[in-house]
């Protein structure tokens, strides 16, 4: 619930990239905090097993420190409120 505070799907068409047994979905985000508003992408990549289900997802940001700093920005500031 608290991501949904900040940060916003953006609009634009997912990228989709497949490989072997994995795909890659490329997602436009906007991530908010007091004093910042970063647009950035999502990568999430989905490994499926042999028989074609899905085994492991794992979600990260194009650039993890910003993303952590506005996310941990956001979290000070409403934790001061």
């Amino acid at each position: 619930m608290s991501l949904r505070r900040v940060f916003d799907s953006e609009k634009k068409q997912l990228s989709f990239l497949h490989e072997g047994d994995q795909m890659i979905v490329r997602h436009d985000i906007m991530v908010h905090g007091p004093m910042h508003e970063v647009e950035m992408a999502l990568r999430v990549s989905v490994r499926y097993d042999p028989a074609g289900k899905m085994e492991a997802i794992t979600v990260e940001p194009d650039d993890l420190a910003l993303f952590d700093h506005v996310l941990n920005t956001a979290l000070r500031n409403s934790e001061a409120s």
